[in-house]
């Protein structure tokens, strides 16, 4: 049993079916990484992969082409937080309230605990 095979990632399947630096439909890629084939794009992507999309000529969704096969640097990656409306008003003031302070230090705990995901 070839367990290179067995154990391949979605995102693996989606990067070798752009291997070919051709234009893949959308359903091919649906095919291979399965319904959420664009959070692996997305995810090849951050990687460094420069992918580009356009209309299908059939009307019919997207496709998609590497552009190169070697990665160029990984996207930056961004930590999300989420503020209370009057936090966030008082930050565009300089003002650093206890929940935003609170609210930013719960964010990049988050963060570095799941960085090494994509």
């Amino acid at each position: 049993m070839d367990f290179a095979v067995k154990y391949e990632t979605a995102r693996d399947r989606v990067l070798a079916a752009l291997q070919g630096l051709t234009w893949t439909s959308w359903r091919e890629l649906d095919r291979v990484g399965g319904n959420r084939y664009s959070a692996r794009v997305r995810e090849l992507k951050r990687q460094g992969y420069k992918i580009a999309s356009t209309a299908d000529p059939s009307g019919d969704g997207k496709r998609y082409r590497l552009l190169n096969l070697v990665p160029g640097l990984p996207e930056r990656k961004y930590v999300k937080i989420y503020f209370e409306e009057t936090d966030a008003d008082a930050l565009t003031r300089n003002e650093v309230t206890p929940a935003a302070a609170a609210a930013a230090t719960k964010a990049l705990r988050i963060f570095q605990a799941n960085k090494h995901k994509l």
